[in-house]
Formats: C-alpha cells, sequence, structure tokens
C-alpha cells in the first residue's frame, strides 16, 4: 500500500484590523451616507462615536457594538442593489489598503496552504474582496434579505463562532492541523488561533494580547516602516523592506523551542 499523501494545510484570517487597515463596517457606513443610502442623522451619529472613540471616552468594543447597531438599524428596507453597487466602489478603491506583514505572510503561505477569510465583515465585501487577496474560500457576515431588500438583522454571523466556521472548513476539505496558521487581532480571534500549529496575534486588542503572552504566540506591531516580532517574550525588529525575514521567523518560531525571555535584549534587524 502506497503511503498516504500528507494532507495541505490552511491559513485562516481575520480581515478587519488583521489585514485590512480599516474597518470596513465603518467604511460602508461612511460611504452609504455619501451615496444617500444613509441619512445625514446617520453619518452624524458615526462621526460621534468615531470621535469618542478616538478620544478614548469608549473602549474599542463600545464601538465596535455601536457601529454594528448603527449598520442594522439603518441597513433595514434598503435595496441589495445599492448596497452591493456600493461595496464594489468601495473594494475598487480601497482593496490595496492592506498590512505589510500579514500581506507578505499570506504571499508566502498561497502556494502551499489553503487560504481562507474568517471574518465579520460583510458578505457583499468580502465576497468581492476575498479572491483578490487570494482567499480560496471566506466565512463571513450574512445579512437576512427579503423581497430584494435587507431586513436589518443578521442571518449567519459567523464572527460569533469564528471556530465553527473553521472547524466546517476542515470537515469539508480534509486539509490537516499540520502546519496551520492563523492570524487575528481581537479575543474574537482566538478561538481559531488556539486551533492551529501557529498562531499570530496582530496588533492583538488587549484581551487577546494578554491570552497571546499566556500561551506563547507569535505577537506583531507594525508601525510606519517597522515590524515588531515579539515571541514568547523577546522582541525582534525588522524594516518594512526586509519584511520576508519577518514573515520566516515567525513560521521557524512553530518548528524549534521558543527564546530564552531572560537571554538578550531585543535584536534590531
Amino acid at each position: 500500500m502506497n503511503a498516504q499523501t500528507p494532507k495541505k494545510s490552511f491559513a485562516a484570517y481575520d480581515i478587519d484590523g488583521s489585514l485590512f487597515r480599516e474597518q470596513t463596517l465603518a467604511m460602508l457606513i461612511r460611504q452609504f451616507v455619501d451615496r444617500r443610502i444613509f441619512s445625514q442623522r446617520a453619518g452624524s451619529e458615526y462621526r460621534k462615536l468615531r470621535h469618542a472613540h478616538a478620544s478614548r471616552h469608549i473602549s474599542f468594543q463600545e464601538y465596535n457594538r455601536g457601529l454594528i447597531d448603527l449598520f442594522l438599524r439603518n441597513i433595514k428596507g434598503k435595496k441589495v442593489s445599492d448596497f452591493r453597487k456600493a461595496a464594489r466602489g468601495l473594494v475598487r478603491k480601497h482593496r490595496d489598503l492592506l498590512y505589510t506583514f500579514p500581506k507578505a505572510l499570506l504571499a508566502e503561505l498561497k502556494s502551499t496552504h489553503h487560504c481562507i477569510a474568517v471574518t465579520g465583515a460583510i458578505q457583499e465585501v468580502v465576497e468581492l474582496a476575498a479572491p483578490y487577496w487570494g482567499f480560496e474560500e471566506f466565512y463571513a457576515t450574512e445579512l437576512e434579505i427579503v423581497d430584494g431588500r435587507y431586513t436589518g438583522r443578521d442571518k449567519v454571523l459567523h464572527v460569533g463562532d469564528k471556530a465553527a466556521a473553521l472547524r466546517d472548513y476542515i470537515a469539508k476539505t480534509g486539509v490537516g492541523l499540520a502546519g496551520s496558521v492563523a492570524l487575528g487581532d481581537t479575543i474574537s480571534d482566538a478561538p481559531i488561533l488556539s486551533m492551529v500549529e501557529t498562531p499570530i496575534a496582530f496588533h492583538p486588542d488587549n484581551a487577546l494580547c494578554e491570552q497571546a503572552q499566556r500561551y506563547r504566540w507569535p505577537i506583531i506591531h507594525e508601525r510606519k516602516d517597522c515590524v515588531c516580532v515579539v515571541i514568547a517574550g523577546v522582541a525582534r525588529y525588522f524594516s518594512i523592506d526586509r519584511i520576508g525575514e519577518a514573515v520566516a521567523h515567525v513560521l521557524e518560531s512553530s518548528r524549534r523551542p521558543p527564546p530564552d525571555p531572560f537571554g538578550s535584549g531585543p535584536a534590531i534587524v
């Protein structure tokens, strides 16, 4: 009997704040106001919400919940055709607004991994952007539609259980966990990060950062022309023009013992 061919592995990505530099929901709200799909009152409410978060009067979680509530209240009764037209414009204009490290990691993994998006972003945007970015499959928020208009309710909200979405994909395709990678930025991504061989916390919120530190997951910070990779408490800094070395460093970390956090100080590359 021939040896069984090893299963191809997978890489699972969150989108907003992990690969894409903006929140697609916030961009949709702004575009809907500009196109007069949403009212000026909705635009005013959005600006107040954004200012409250920018001035740190509310947490990111409160801001995010506020965005979702604002969007769902205002999308009720709107035409699917108008949404899709706005989504096409948004994706055409902003699809290259990506963080450097996640983009380089995705490019590195495409030839060896099934690359999928597991995101709370709205399906009408993700279905246009995901193939362009190189994802073979995606799980996204699906809104309920009746007679060509939105009801303002979620039909499927995968951000609520990303692990279930990923388990569905594994069962459907038979991909293996060996060599698997996941990247996310908030605690809602922790369930998929905990499932894979190489979990990556990218610009993590406080809750995810604490979990990443507890389990010694790689933590990535990208700022201006520099990427900081923290593995088991040890930081290395890479310039953007050497991003490939940062990617290799993270991928190699899953195949070697973690560095001594009490050893030498951060290395500058």
